[in-house]
């Protein structure tokens, strides 16, 4: 009975998908200084350099992503998590973009269990057009794999006088006192805020992605280091000392590389665990260059502004939009027709 109840829940709550999606009383903030948070009718967080996490019921919006910066990039592929259409619950996608935004700040996972009564910070644009905003929100009860009787629970969000959601912000995230992403915006009933436990999607996340999370771009201060964060999104351990190198204006000392889990457990660079996080310590002088992480994982440093060239005036051959010769071909060709029709 109990399963049937969340079943029905989410279901509703899944009609607001489309919905007008405001964060009532909260607090509006610098889209550009969380230029990884996206807006395409639901929110969305960029992950992994080409994908963006948002929720499941959103899958059904075919529109394109709208970055911080004014651009648009569309997405190829969605994916949800395999036990959504089956429970009505995790509700979480992955949706992968045709191209690589250019993403400066950056936010890590950390898919555990909540902690009754602790704060979560949650994003979304809603009814607020392009306009990011939070809310501070808190934990009504801590989540395990046997809260309401149901293997992937939602968590209820109390409001606390610090903004709440109304019918529409799904897929923003939740973040903890610590600056990690724990929650997903599902949607709300009534006064009732709703979140997706990101540890639901635990393993969906790491086998979808499977590489390197990372800022796109970086900017350094000529001759002085800059610490750079990443973050294993890889199925299993990870040597980052075995695919990293750099190019052009672009140094990393390999030697003072250091890796962590959320929790603070330390790790080793040859052996990066799913969801720690590196730092690497970077050096430039100004002008541009990339760390490699491997594959298509790049992060460029210092990114140049692209110089489009003026285009050049196309001569006037005096036979059309093709060119001289093509206009007597075409001139010739009526003249042979009219004979034709004149011979028959």
């Amino acid at each position: 009975m109990k399963n049937m109840k969340l079943a029905t829940l989410t279901l509703v709550l899944s009609t607001f998908s489309s919905a007008s999606y405001a964060i009532v009383d909260g607090t509006s903030i610098n889209w550009a200084d969380h230029d990884n948070i996206v807006n395409s009718s639901c929110t969305g967080l960029v992950i992994g350099g080409d994908f963006i996490l948002t929720a499941a019921h959103c899958t059904d919006i075919q529109e394109p992503v709208n970055f911080s910066d004014g651009s648009v990039i569309e997405i190829t592929k969605r994916v949800n998590h395999p036990d959504y259409a089956a429970l009505g619950l995790a509700d979480v996608a992955i949706f992968t973009l045709t191209d690589i935004p250019n993403v400066e700040h950056i936010d890590f996972l950390n898919p555990r269990d909540l902690v009754t009564d602790e704060d979560v910070k949650t994003y979304g644009f809603g009814g607020t057009g392009n306009d990011l905003h939070y809310a501070t929100l808190r934990a009504d009860s801590a989540t395990d794999s046997a809260n309401n009787g149901a293997p992937y629970p939602n968590v209820t969000l109390r409001n606390i006088g610090l903004g709440y959601l109304i019918g529409g912000d799904s897929g923003g995230t939740g973040l903890d006192n610590n600056g990690f992403v724990i929650t997903l915006n599902n949607g709300v009933n009534g006064n009732i805020n709703i979140a997706t436990v990101l540890k639901v999607a635990k393993d969906f996340i790491t086998s979808t992605v499977n590489g390197w999370h990372y800022p796109t771009i970086v900017k350094t201060t000529s001759g002085n280091t800059q610490v750079v964060k990443i973050q294993s999104l890889h199925t299993s351990p990870t040597d980052i000392l075995n695919t990293i190198n750099t190019t052009g204006d672009a140094s990393i000392d390999t030697a003072g590389i250091t890796c962590a889990s959320p929790s603070g457990v330390v790790s080793s660079p040859s052996a990066v665990n799913p969801y720690d996080v590196c730092s690497l310590p970077l050096t430039s002088n100004g002008d541009e260059g990339r760390i490699v992480l491997g594959n298509d994982a790049v992060i460029t440093v210092n990114k140049k502004a692209e110089v489009k060239p003026d285009p050049k005036p196309q001569p006037d051959n005096g036979g059309g939009g093709g060119g001289g010769s093509l206009g007597w071909t075409a001139l010739f060709g009526l003249l042979f027709a009219g004979f034709v029709r004149r011979t028959r």
